[in-house]
């Protein structure tokens, strides 16, 4: 019943009815415990909280019937019941009668049914709002007072009976402690095991329970030979003294995780040990032994200061030192402390008020920026989307993350050629992947990426013009001098492996890591239209000594592997992978976030992009930068499916000339 576990209380009611069924005072059960034995009364007060108030009438009639209650303390509670039982019972006959004699509506009906039910089921906050509205409704005077009465009394004996059972509870457990304080340890147990069986998880009182065993079992006290002392006889005048530096007070407050205990312990024969409880439980070290302070000497043991920090739990915290003496019969003393730890000020309801002040500035500043934002948008014609160059701009490009993944996962084995159709966003890729090796952080491998455009690359500048690239890209890191760099002609093969070589070994004297240097090589369709013998030493590059150093990433639509006179210089010597259209996810991203806060889309005109674009990122680019110009031109916000359709005929015809 304490822990307001109604169904399961009813059967155990039952069960103890059907062995005994005669009430009675001072009854004894089973481990010499005497009870008030009033099975029916407590049965009433089951079915009342399980709103079977018929039940609940019938079970406190027979209780009195037995005629044992009217003697017991528990007959106040008892009548105060059945009043409240008998104004139930006027409620339901006023209902029924109000009902019979006025026209209430259809929803009024229903609100003093709900009404019922929330009574019935204890939900006092659901009453109280269904009573309001009731009485918001105008509904006859006589029947909102008698149901407001019934409401007050119904709450009037909940919280009786609550705080009556927190109070009980409380008293119980205060006394345990103060048993425990004064060495009365068999009265404490029994204390804490009441409190326990009541309810279980009340103030750590398991924890005190246990302690009070094992100190019992330390002391070699039997639970059944303890002689009872009053509480105000804490100490023999041979027992161990107290005085406290830190903290002073018994009760103490604080905001912080832990506190200093400190002050000393004297006694006239000297101080064996201290030792400390928190919460019911001896404080111990990391490997579970009780933490005992004791003196380094004789002479310290007189009068021995000490101190210990002890951590601290939300709420209230029960300390208790205890000084053990080195007398022929040990003596020991106990010293409780009670620490409330208060919440961090960060916590506290004025710091959630200075919060919601910060945040309603903010809010306030952001939607000022937000209004600002859009005002600039539309006069300097705001368009972030990019049609046609590459995105080199990392919040302007969306999703290939696994892809990305994909590729910098392979470098350390393999190069690669990346291909898909033309504006599928091969190059924009290479940018990015550009810039996630310069600031990857592999623990093994140390990147220098070198992007590289091959279209418009004449054959004879070839091998040039990738070392050029390279000696850029690498200047803030070494001194590289190009061989024959003014003569095209000249620079041949050997050239530019020998200049290979040099730029790997002066990057590599930078970092102990293994080096890669990663030619991010696009357009290499260009190689398509060169010679199978240029194609070939390109390839040799890659198989010389210091090719262990250096890896490609070819992206293009395709490239050749079939040639007339020799063999394929690029057979299975690519690890493939194909560079899909955007998912669904990745394209409403690219299509919605670059905009946020300034301009919005329907979801139809989502659907109509995704499905012209079919979520290739350059359509996408295309259709978004066309509808965002039509918008602005017409001062509007928001992106219809109309305006799709608008520029979608313009823009696919012009991709058809």
């Amino acid at each position: 019943m304490a822990a307001s576990a109604w169904k399961r209380a009813e059967s155990e009611l039952l069960k103890a009815l059907a062995k005994r069924s005669q009430s009675g005072l001072n009854v004894e059960e089973y481990g010499l415990k005497f009870v008030d034995y009033l099975p029916h009364y407590w049965l009433g007060v089951t079915y009342f909280n399980l709103g079977d108030f018929d039940k609940a009438a019938l079970r406190f009639e027979q209780e009195k019937i037995k005629g044992v209650i009217q003697k017991s303390s528990l007959f106040e509670n008892l009548q105060q019941y059945e009043q409240t039982l008998a104004r139930l019972q006027q409620l339901r006959q006023t209902g029924a009668s109000m009902k019979a004699q006025q026209e209430l509506s259809l929803q009024q009906r229903e609100q003093l049914q709900e009404f019922e039910r929330a009574l019935q089921r204890r939900d006092f906050a659901a009453a109280q709002t269904l009573l309001a509205t009731l009485e918001s409704a105008s509904i006859e005077p006589a029947l909102w007072t008698s149901l407001k009465t019934a409401f007050g009394q119904l709450l009037a004996v909940e919280t009786q009976r609550k705080t009556s059972s927190e109070t009980a509870l409380d008293e119980k457990f205060q006394n345990g402690l103060e048993q425990y304080v004064a060495g009365n340890y068999a009265a404490a147990l029994r204390a804490f095991a009441e409190v326990e069986a009541e309810r279980p998880a009340f103030r750590q009182v398991s924890n005190w329970r246990k302690q009070t065993e094992w100190v019992m079992a330390t002391l070699k006290i039997k639970p059944d030979t303890v002689a009872i002392t009053k509480v105000d006889t804490i100490r023999s005048t041979a027992a161990p003294l107290f005085a406290f530096t830190s903290p002073i007070a018994v009760r103490t407050e604080t905001r912080a995780d832990s506190i200093q205990i400190a002050g000393s312990a004297s006694d006239d024969h000297g101080i064996k040990a201290l030792r400390f409880t928190l919460n019911g439980l001896a404080y111990t070290d990391a490997s579970g032994a009780p933490i005992a302070l004791a003196p380094a000497n004789a002479s310290e043991a007189l009068n021995f200061s000490f101190q210990i920090m002890l951590p601290l739990r939300l709420g209230e915290n029960q300390i208790i030192v205890t000084a053990y003496d080195t007398d022929p019969e040990p003596h020991h003393s106990t010293f409780p402390k009670t620490v409330m730890r208060l919440r961090p000020w960060h916590q506290t309801p004025a710091f959630y008020l200075a919060a919601s002040v910060v945040l309603l500035l903010s809010v306030g500043s952001a939607l000022a920026n937000t209004l600002i934002k859009r005002r600039i948008a539309f006069v300097n014609r705001y368009n972030p989307y990019i049609a046609g160059a590459p995105v080199r701009n990392e919040k302007m490009f969306f999703g290939r993350e696994k892809l990305l993944e994909r590729v910098i996962n392979t470098l350390p084995n393999n190069s690669l050629m990346m291909h898909g159709p033309r504006r599928i966003g091969k190059t924009s890729l290479q940018h990015q992947l550009k810039k996630r090796l310069e600031s990857n952080e592999n623990p093994e491998y140390h990147y220098v990426p070198v992007f590289i455009d091959l279209q418009g690359v004449r054959e004879e500048r070839f091998f040039l013009s990738i070392m050029e690239d390279v000696a850029e890209a690498v200047a803030p890191h070494s001194a590289l001098k190009l061989r024959n760099a003014g003569r095209a002609t000249e620079y041949s093969v050997r050239e530019f492996s020998a200049d290979v070589k040099e730029a790997l070994t002066q990057l590599q004297a930078q970092t102990a890591k293994k080096l890669k240097l990663v030619l991010l090589l696009d357009e290499v369709d260009t190689l398509n239209s060169y010679s199978a013998r240029m194609n070939q030493q390109l390839r040799s590059i890659f198989m010389k000594s210091f090719a262990e150093n250096l890896v490609a990433v070819m992206s293009g639509s395709y490239i050749r592997k079939h040639w007339e006179s020799e063999g394929s210089p690029w057979y299975n010597f690519f690890e493939e992978i194909e560079v899909p259209p955007l998912e669904r996810a990745e394209a409403l991203a690219l299509i919605a976030e670059p905009v946020q806060g300034i301009f919005s889309y329907e979801k139809a005109a989502l659907e109509k992009i995704l499905t012209y674009s079919m979520c290739q990122p350059y359509r996408i680019q295309r259709l978004c930068v066309n509808v965002i110009n039509r918008i602005i031109a017409m001062k509007r916000r928001r992106v219809t499916a109309e305006d799709v359709e608008a520029v979608r005929a313009e823009i696919f015809e012009q991709e058809t000339r």
